[in-house]
């Protein structure tokens, strides 16, 4: 049988009824208001979750506050679901006994404008929020929450994002427990937010992260943990304009455990405290660590790396390093590869070894400092000062952990305007100021409107030494510099700082000296800058025995006439002993009676020891012994000469040539080469020269 089928025809307005009930449909499902702040029940956050749809947006009554105080868990089955209490004031509590939030759906869990506090996922992750995908909290606080494992306040098994967000007062307590505040299982971004005083009984105090971790304009404050008490980071971190202060590690890491790459850019890490290694930072895998325009200041371990511990490369870009301590490197500790310090300050650290830098591989010194003593510092301007010199309000190194101190620096230091402008990184100092506001950058982390001035005209200061440590000489002064006594035919060069410590350019003239001085390598350059400086090295002629008075003096344009000409009196001593004058003795014994030139009736000895006895190195050329005028000699059939090189060694190894003369007519030669021999005898290490005739 044939049936034939017509489908009805509509009416018009069943269609406009159907789109208007479809309408309705989606926008109830897609975007769900909660009316009360029950836990179960219409209008209820648990009921309206439990009717929403993937992608939804939950929102809340305008104007609804309070607490929504949770009987059990919140389970999320859903994906991608936004939960946004904007206009409401709203807080989710676990009452202390359960998990608040328990996203076991994909995608994304968000939450907005909320409170999640006093949750408790006892043997689990996750105390406040759990996220099976990625979470992101916007305006949101993660509060007093507690997990089992991981997690103490978030946990997510994959990205975490933070933005304008605070996690404070969470615990992850357990012997395993990792990200007292946040666990996150692969990146976390921090933007604006805070983590602070949250508790880790493994690693990560305030942070764990398993992958990249990015903090820009956010801190990180008051977090404990074993390892990484403000942050553990598995991969590449990166600070910007952030904070890690007040931190403390059991072990290492009291601000920052990373295991790769570590930068930070406009940074400060202070009051951080580990009890093993690396009391602000601890970087233990490959990569270095990078810090520009930043503080590390105020930092303890007890183990190596009061500021810095990395196991790479530490790359400092106008840093200031400083007020830090621990066992060794109390400034920055690195194990492998070079430390390198550009336009930066690593002063006033203290440990007991390396108190401002340890380094294995070099030490690369970029207009910076580090130290105040001779050999320590890169900068004569810094030798000798200390941090009081440099800074606005130092704190002692004595006093870490600590957040005292003002390390921008005073008026008058001498890292003002002393960088290298070619090293520079970004346009804004620490403080956001512009970076080059003199007429060169200054050293540190910090950039000063204000050029140093002490004296606002040129100024000459002469010191007698290569150093800011040496003393310095009174122009026109009765005091007279005496040096010496110094062998004759001595190598001596005297050494003298000439600085300028005003603040206009000092123009140096001629310079007069007394006939037994003479200008050592390059001449004085004919300009000076502010807190510029230069070496005056001066040869004195010790060719002849006697004592030599004079005067030196340097022409400027000093408005100071008691400074121009800068002029300063000496004394030198020069002793009649030759510079390579030589002992010979008869035996081997330095108590011998030395020979003197000339000497008649010398006693036959089978061995003779030759010593330096002035101050220059002795090369030996060659010997002769004439047995005409030693006749006692011509029976002797082995003869050693022991050539002693005591302090300062023997220049010349070359052969030597020993002559005995018979006869007046007949002369044989027997030349022998240097032999290095250790006597059995207290004696020091001898060259032993043996002929046979």
């Amino acid at each position: 049988m044939n049936m034939s089928f017509t489908q009805p025809r509509l009416k018009k307005a069943s269609v406009s009824g159907f789109l208007v009930f479809g309408l309705y449909l989606l926008l109830s499902l897609s975007f769900a208001q909660v009316t009360n702040l029950d836990d179960a029940g219409p209008g209820s956050l648990r009921d309206v979750m439990a009717a929403a749809a993937d992608g939804a947006t939950i929102t809340f009554q305008a104007g609804l506050s309070g607490t929504i105080n949770t009987a059990s868990t919140l389970t999320i089955a859903l994906n991608n679901l936004t939960i946004d209490a904007t206009g409401a004031t709203i807080a989710v509590d676990g009452q202390g006994t359960h998990g608040v939030f328990n996203h076991t759906g994909n995608d994304t869990l968000t939450l907005i404008n909320m409170t999640v506090q006093n949750g408790n996922n006892v043997g689990g992750f996750g105390g406040g929020i759990f996220g099976n995908r990625n979470v992101t909290l916007i305006n949101s606080t993660v509060s007093g929450n507690t997990a089992g494992i991981n997690g103490g306040g978030i946990y997510s098994t994959r990205a975490t994002t933070l933005t304008n967000s605070t996690v404070t007062n969470n615990r992850a307590p357990g012997v395993s427990g990792n990200g007292g505040g946040v666990y996150s299982g692969r990146e976390l971004t921090l933007t604006n937010s805070t983590v602070s005083g949250n508790t880790a009984g493994n690693d990560g105090g305030g942070i764990f992260s398993a992958r990249t971790t990015t903090l820009t304009n956010s801190m990180v404050t008051n977090n404990t943990a074993v390892d990484g008490g403000g942050i553990y980071s598995s991969r590449e971190l990166t600070l910007t304009n952030s904070t890690v202060s007040g931190n403390s590690a059991g072990d290492d890491g009291g601000g920052i455990y990373g295991a790769r790459n570590v930068t930070l850019t406009d940074s400060v890490v202070v009051n951080n405290t580990a009890v093993d290694i690396g009391g602000g930072i601890a970087k233990i895998g490959n990569g270095p660590v990078t810090i520009t325009n930043s503080l590390i200041a105020g930092n303890r371990a007890g183990g190596n790396g009061g500021g810095v511990r990395a196991f790479r490369a530490i790359i400092v870009n106008n840093g200031t390093i400083t007020g830090n301590r621990g066992g060794d490197g109390g400034g920055l500790y690195s194990v492998n590869n070079a430390t390198t310090l550009n336009n930066s300050l690593v002063l006033g650290n203290d440990a007991p070894a390396n108190p401002q830098i340890r380094f294995a591989a070099g030490l690369n010194v970029n207009n910076s400092a580090y130290g105040f003593g001779v050999g320590e510092s890169s900068g004569d301007s810094f030798v000798g000062l200390t941090v009081a010199d440099v800074f606005v309000n130092p704190e002692p190194a004595a006093s870490a952990p600590t957040t005292a101190g003002d390390y921008r620096l005073v008026n008058g230091s001498p890292a003002l305007n002393s960088g290298d402008d070619s090293l520079v990184i970004g346009t804004t100092d620490l403080d956001g100021n512009d970076r080059i506001q003199g007429p060169a950058v200054d050293i540190g982390a910090y950039e000063s409107a204000f050029r140093p001035v002490i004296n606002p005209n040129q100024d000459i200061q002469v010191r007698n030494g290569n150093s800011t440590a040496a003393a310095s000489i009174t122009s026109n002064g009765t005091e007279v510099l005496s040096y010496g006594p110094f062998n004759r035919g001595q190598n001596v060069v005297l050494e003298y700082l000439v600085r300028n410590p005003g603040a206009r350019t000092l123009e140096l003239g001629e310079l007069v000296l007394p006939s037994f001085l003479s200008v050592t390598g390059e001449a004085l350059p004919t300009t000076l800058g502010s807190f510029e400086s230069t070496l005056l090295e001066l040869t004195v002629d010790t060719s002849q025995a006697g004592t030599f008075a004079g005067q030196v003096s340097l022409a400027s344009n000093d408005p100071d006439t008691n400074e121009n000409p800068f002029t300063f009196n000496l004394i030198i001593s020069v002793g009649n002993t030759p510079a390579n004058a030589l002992y010979v003795l008869p035996g081997i014994d330095l108590e011998d009676t030395a020979i003197t030139p000339n000497q008649q009736n010398v006693p036959v000895y089978s061995a003779y020891l030759i010593t330096p006895e002035g101050s220059a190195d002795v090369t030996i050329n060659s010997l002769t012994l004439n047995t005409d005028d030693i006749p006692a000699l011509r029976d002797v059939q082995s003869l050693t000469l022991l050539i002693d090189g005591g302090t300062r060694g023997i220049q010349d190894n070359r052969d030597v040539v020993l002559t005995i003369i018979d006869d007046p007519t007949a002369t044989d030669t027997i030349t022998f080469e240097f032999e290095e021999r250790i006597l059995q005898s207290n004696l020091p290490l001898w060259l032993l020269m043996t002929a046979n005739f």
